[in-house]
């Protein structure tokens, strides 16, 4: 055998591994050889070779009382550190800039868990009017975009006990004040993956933000686009609603979100 007959004999025994292991996965209790040979239209001692090699180096396993093949501890080893090396900031940063082409207002990238959130990028506007300051406010939750994006993340008690300690204040004519109309809100939020911030927090600014989401499905982090009430009409707020979103969406896909026709 040549040289390249010896390649393209080992790259057609990789597709033969490639095409194993994604059949075994989709089998909890495991596959026998001759299923997974009927599967894979080969004869038995053409795969049996690959599947020893695959389990000398941990890819896979056999049960030695029904002899059926599953997939190895080294796929969890190659995950987890798969999902620890991925970054929210790397991963996000040429999504926010395409955005920031697209609509050219102020953008903040902000970081959520279950007790806090903190500002992680801000991108500016070229405009001359912008905000002057990070559209949130940890004691009013109920008044800004992200906040309402944070609360929806949270279980129901959660968010009730979170507004007593804040108290539902009044800030501008447009703040909500009753806990069932916030209520109704985050459901919205959570049915549709966008919160609004309408002069709530501040009058003259408006803001729009959607939900990061992980491999988990935790909420996660959070985009959040800040416009001043001059530049707020109505088919600019479509526009940023829609690129937003599909921003948020590329992003916790390649976060490894697993719900996604949710997004």
């Amino acid at each position: 055998m040549n040289m390249d007959n010896k390649i393209v004999s080992k790259i057609k025994s990789i597709d033969k591994a490639c095409k194993i292991i994604n059949i075994i996965s989709d089998y909890k209790d495991g596959l026998s050889l001759s299923k997974m040979a009927k599967l894979m239209n080969l004869s038995s001692s053409s795969i049996h070779h690959i599947l020893s090699s695959l389990i000398n180096n941990g890819y896979m396993k056999q049960n030695e009382k029904t002899k059926k093949y599953k997939i190895g501890l080294k796929f969890t080893d190659i995950s987890n550190k798969f999902l620890k090396n991925l970054s929210l900031y790397s991963i996000s940063n040429p999504y926010l800039n395409k955005l920031l082409e697209q609509i050219n207002e102020m953008i903040y990238l902000i970081k959520i868990d279950k007790t806090d959130f903190v500002v992680i990028e801000t991108l500016n506007t070229s405009h001359n009017i912008r905000p002057f300051e990070v559209p949130l406010s940890k004691d009013a939750l109920h008044a800004t975009a992200v906040g309402k994006i944070f609360l929806s993340s949270l279980e129901n008690n959660d968010i009730k006990e979170r507004i007593q300690k804040s108290k539902l204040k009044k800030l501008t004519k447009n703040t909500i004040t009753s806990f069932d109309k916030l209520m109704d809100e985050i459901k919205e939020i959570r049915l549709n993956n966008v919160a609004y911030d309408n002069e709530e927090l501040e009058e003259g600014l408006s803001c729009v933000a959607t939900p990061i989401f992980n491999f988990k499905g935790d909420i996660i982090a959070s985009i959040v686009i800040s416009i001043p009430k001059q530049r707020c009409t109505s088919s600019k707020k479509e526009e940023i609603v829609l690129n937003l979103k599909e921003a948020s969406r590329k992003i916790s896909r390649e976060l490894v979100y697993p719900n996604r026709n949710n997004l």
